[in-house]
């Protein structure tokens, strides 16, 4: 997607920022909902883009929610070329963005905000977005490995296992962790963070490894994109 949408997004992150080191998290979340920023940094392309014009409007806050719903990326900011965040318009504002899915960040090549010209636009400066061609993706991905592997994780809940997760909870553990908020409870003005901290923790590794005693474990070895012989060679029209 490009165009003029309006929208002044200042620094606002366009995505989000899920915590790969939770634990309870990466075992019991869909690992598709944790890869779409990885392929920003397989490509080198920044997490934070930025941006001369950092004013955010009604319009800007609604178009980083379109941004996260429907996991697309702006690329203002990011790109070569274009890396400050120019601005796209003649009062320096940014309101002219290019968007991308995350698959379609392997097509992308650059970015470039064009000098203003009134020939094209009495206010808006045009934006130059460059591709690869067919061939070219098909290089890149037959020379570049995308893959994340050894990620040991907790297979998918069935409920006809419900009664035997609950037994397999550690009620040891279970007991002990009810114990220190009783005393949390009695002494609050002495908790810290870092006391609530190893509480959640240890709820949460209760929990997975009734989880992992109960569904098991597999290791997550997974290409992001497999390449075919033929999945490049085949005319645009056709369909699977």
């Amino acid at each position: 997607m490009l165009g003029d949408f309006n929208s002044r997004t200042g620094n606002l992150s366009d995505f989000y920022n899920i915590d790969k080191d939770n634990s309870f998290e990466n075992n019991f979340t869909d690992y598709n909902e944790l890869s779409d920023v990885d392929v920003l940094d397989e490509l080198g392309i920044p997490r934070l883009r930025n941006s001369i014009d950092t004013v955010v409007n009604g319009y800007g806050r609604k178009f980083i929610d379109f941004c996260k719903n429907n996991r697309m990326f702006i690329l203002n900011g990011r790109l070569e070329e274009n890396k400050t965040g120019s601005p796209t318009s003649r009062n320096s504002s940014v309101i002219d963005y290019a968007l991308s899915s995350t698959h379609f960040l392997y097509n992308i090549c650059k970015l470039e905000v064009l000098n203003f010209c009134k020939l094209f636009s009495d206010v808006h400066s045009p934006l130059s977005l460059q591709l690869y061609t067919n061939d070219e993706i098909k290089d890149k991905l037959l020379t570049e490995t995308f893959c994340f592997c050894g990620d040991e994780r907790v297979n998918k809940w069935k409920n006809e296992k419900c009664n035997e997760y609950k037994n397999n909870i550690d009620r040891n553990k279970v007991d002990d962790i009810c114990n220190r908020l009783s005393a949390y409870v009695n002494d609050v003005n002495n908790v810290t963070k870092y006391d609530m901290n190893n509480i959640v923790t240890d709820i949460c590794d209760t929990l997975t490894e009734s989880a992992k005693a109960t569904f098991g474990t597999s290791t997550f070895n997974k290409t992001m994109f497999k390449c075919s012989k033929n999945q490049f060679s085949k005319d645009w029209y056709n369909k699977d």
